[in-house]
């Protein structure tokens, strides 16, 4: 099993290297690597599919992440759509474990790792309600656009995360 930095939960230590494997297809083909937020820039990872089985796989195997149902449609077939999103610092020990696994979101995954090193540098100014210096917005847009830049190399010119209406902040403040 890959070793898990920050991890601090019983569950994913127990996963096999089976499991990360599945965990980074997963990712691989139906997740989005993101860093967004206008005040403090948060880092997220969303997996979207139709399938509610492998959403609760995801929740049952991973103690981060919350599920979420989306109304509407997928590729304009009228069915049930869910979304699993885990934001911040809770990413790190789940894309370190898979990173050995990953094949087509590896250099975003890289960048979103590098986000999080800069989220850790300013955490004295991110959850104190206090805007974060202009140095780490600049910084944080920088990844940005380094992961749109990876994106459209890649043929995706999709920049914006899947919709959804979250009850709850995305990011700590």
């Amino acid at each position: 099993m890959p070793e898990i930095p920050g991890a601090n939960v019983r569950d994913m230590n127990d996963m096999k290297d089976t499991d990360w494997a599945y965990l980074a297809g997963l990712i691989d083909g139906e997740g989005h690597l993101g860093i967004e937020g206008p005040q403090g820039p948060g880092v997220m990872l969303v997996i979207t599919n139709s399938s509610v089985v492998l959403m609760d796989w995801l929740e049952s195997h991973m103690p981060v992440g919350k599920k979420y149902s989306l109304k509407g449609s997928k590729n304009g077939v009228k069915r049930p759509v869910w979304q699993w999103w885990i934001w911040n610092e809770d990413i790190l020990p789940i894309v370190s474990a898979v990173m050995p696994y990953l094949i087509a979101k590896r250099e975003e995954a890289e960048v979103i790792l590098l986000a999080l090193d800069e989220r850790k540098r300013y955490s004295y100014a991110l959850g104190t309600g206090h805007h974060p210096p202009q140095s780490f917005r600049i910084q944080m847009k920088e990844l940005r656009d380094r992961l749109l830049s990876i994106r459209s190399v890649k043929g995706d010119t999709s920049s914006d995360i899947p919709s959804v209406s979250l009850p709850i902040p995305l990011f700590d403040m």
